[in-house]
């Protein structure tokens, strides 16, 4: 790749990104599996009463790190300034709530002190995650409940529960990680597609506009690929080269995110502009506004699979630019008609 660069050290060859990477896709981040290593022996790692390595669940060719070890402790840091010294950005944590919470509120601190820009995300949802630690969290009690809505098992009401409960357990800095698929849902439990059927575009929009969010798009997802990536093998998806492949949702993607970063009222971070719930919305249907000193937005979901209607309200009239690129006009007292799993995201 022209953005990679190699270098030698120690005798051993690595490839490092350049500048014109970092301004291409503006951050390189790196995965970071903190909680386990390869099985071998030694004080580094736990080990049972018969002097075995202690494994991760199920996964029996890697064992548990000792974090009672300093001096592994020590090493694990070193191996992360290794990799920003080498350019990049951030890291992806894996299975961060699986390390003590103060081994994270230790040592990120004191790499941030060196590298404040970096980022860091955390394959987790505890609450102390993000104390003093992590920048983002994942938002997997969201992911699970919008699967449940798909199913018909869960409604608006258990969202609206869910919103409500996640702006006060994290603080209002923390970006959370919202998604309809990931490597692990893809492979695991199905494509979005299997799993929330025609209200998979429906989910992905929401995870755009919600307070914190930080959207995910998994591979293939921005050309609506429907197929299961293998999960321990390379599996290269080819789809992504062909522009004409899933235009429909390149077209899509592109837009969700020109909406999100031209509308500073969906912009997280400490100045996160609060959801202001519609409660006058029939039950199946989210409608909110979310608005800052520069910025309205007026979003509205039907989450069924029934259609719906929406009255307008004098305090939502007016004339707005659509997420789609059109333009649009509501009037006090216009009925709203709303397809199945039918939404708007409108600015002004």
């Amino acid at each position: 790749m022209a953005n990679i660069k190699k270098i030698q050290v120690n005798g051993v060859e690595y490839e490092v990104y350049d500048e014109a990477a970092h301004r291409l896709i503006n951050r390189v981040r790196n995965e970071m599996p903190a909680d386990l290593t390869e099985n071998a022996q030694g004080r580094i790692i736990l080990i049972d009463e018969n002097g075995n390595p202690i494994g991760q669940y199920d996964w029996t060719d890697i064992a548990k790190l000792n974090y009672d070890n300093h001096d592994m402790r020590a090493e694990m840091e070193k191996s992360m300034r290794f990799w920003m010294e080498r350019g990049i950005d951030g890291f992806r944590c894996d299975m961060a709530c699986e390390m003590p919470f103060d081994f994270w509120q230790s040592v990120i601190p004191s790499i941030r002190k060196d590298y404040p820009q970096m980022y860091w995300l955390a394959e987790g949802e505890h609450t102390e995650l993000h104390n003093g630690s992590f920048d983002a969290s994942y938002a997997w009690e969201l992911h699970h409940l919008l699967n449940a809505i798909a199913r018909g098992e869960k409604g608006v009401a258990e969202l609206k529960e869910y919103i409500a409960k996640d702006a006060t357990a994290h603080p209002a800095e923390a970006f959370r990680l919202m998604f309809t698929s990931n490597h692990d849902e893809n492979s695991w439990a199905g494509t979005e597609m299997e799993r929330m059927g025609d209200a998979h575009k429906t989910f992905a929009a929401l995870t755009f506009v919600l307070p914190k969010s930080q959207p995910l798009i998994y591979t293939g997802q921005e050309i609506g690929l429907n197929r299961r990536l293998e999960f321990f093998e390379k599996d290269t998806v080819k789809e992504l080269v062909d522009l004409e492949y899933g235009k429909e949702y390149r077209e899509f993607y592109k837009n969700l995110c020109a909406f999100r970063h031209d509308n500073s009222a969906l912009a997280a971070g400490e100045t996160v502009a609060p959801i202001n719930i519609i409660e006058e919305a029939p039950e199946a249907v989210l409608a909110f506004t979310r608005e800052n000193a520069e910025n309205y937005v007026f979003c509205v979901f039907n989450f069924s699979a029934e259609a719906q209607t929406f009255v307008v309200s004098e305090a939502v009239a007016g004339d707005y630019r659509c997420a789609c690129g059109k333009e649009m006009s509501l009037v006090a007292g216009e009925i709203i008609e709303l397809a199945p799993w039918q939404f708007y995201l409108l600015a002004k």
